[in-house]
């Protein structure tokens, strides 16, 4: 899927995405901006209903909290995770590229959400 918002007065942000997993009420994506807008991607899923857990900004705190074993507790990030970055060296000119996994926060959420098919 892409999103474009454009409007009188904003700047041309695009950003492409897919699902990789659904949930019961939540889902996980992987997104694409091909722009680089503050919060392009934030303002984008909460655009089309698909607010990121956890944004406090596009989304109530402790949006998502009901996905959550009772045990643990609220979201104290966004669940918003950059998982590979590339970009050209602006002095050598190198093509770069970084990868990291999810941090232990979101590994966990996605186990429960795995294991319960919540």
């Amino acid at each position: 899927m892409r999103n474009r918002l454009t409007g009188p007065g904003t700047r041309d942000a695009l950003s492409y995405w897919e699902v990789l997993e659904y949930f019961s009420d939540t889902c996980l994506l992987r997104i694409k901006p091909s722009t680089g807008r503050k919060h392009q991607i934030r303002v984008h899923l909460c655009s089309v209903e698909l607010p990121i857990v956890g944004d406090p900004l596009y989304r109530a705190k402790n949006y998502g909290a009901g996905i959550l074993p009772t045990d643990s507790p609220l979201i104290t990030r966004t669940l918003l995770h950059a998982y590979r970055i590339k970009f050209v060296h602006p002095k050598t000119g190198e093509q770069l590229e970084f990868c990291v996994d999810y941090p232990t926060e979101m590994q966990g959420m996605l186990t429960h959400l795995r294991s319960s098919n919540v």
